[in-house]
């Protein structure tokens, strides 16, 4: 009876170290399952973001893109040379006269300050 009792003993002994690992190894794999989970949320975060960077990046492109073929188209024409050679080059047309205004210049005011500094010493 006692060996009977030891016996059911040991085995229930067993039985609790294997639920006891198989816990334990359960326990790790739903660690991984959580890590692995919150990693590709934070790459999907990550991601998602310079996604929306780029396309406003090719937006501000296409914007350029699309605004320098009308320079060209613009300037392709005699009206756009013309306009080019008036604005950038300040050349004038048949009997026009180019007037060009100068901003003033600022005359630097004497200051008192070496004479305060001789009365000083």
């Amino acid at each position: 009876m006692i060996k009977l009792k030891q016996k059911k003993e040991k085995k229930t002994y067993e039985k609790k170290i294997y639920y006891s690992f198989l816990s334990f190894v359960l326990i790790i794999c739903l660690i991984q399952v959580a890590r692995g989970a919150y990693l590709n949320i934070a790459k999907y975060i990550t991601l998602h973001s310079k996604y929306n960077q780029l396309k406003e990046l090719n937006e501000e492109a296409v914007a350029k893109n699309s605004e320098l073929k009308q320079e060209l188209k613009d300037y392709t024409s005699y009206k756009g040379v013309e306009e080019l050679a008036r604005n950038n080059l300040n050349m004038a047309g048949k009997d026009e006269v180019l007037v060009i205004i100068k901003p003033p210049i600022e005359v630097e005011k004497p200051s008192d300050k070496k004479w305060y500094i001789f009365w000083q010493k």
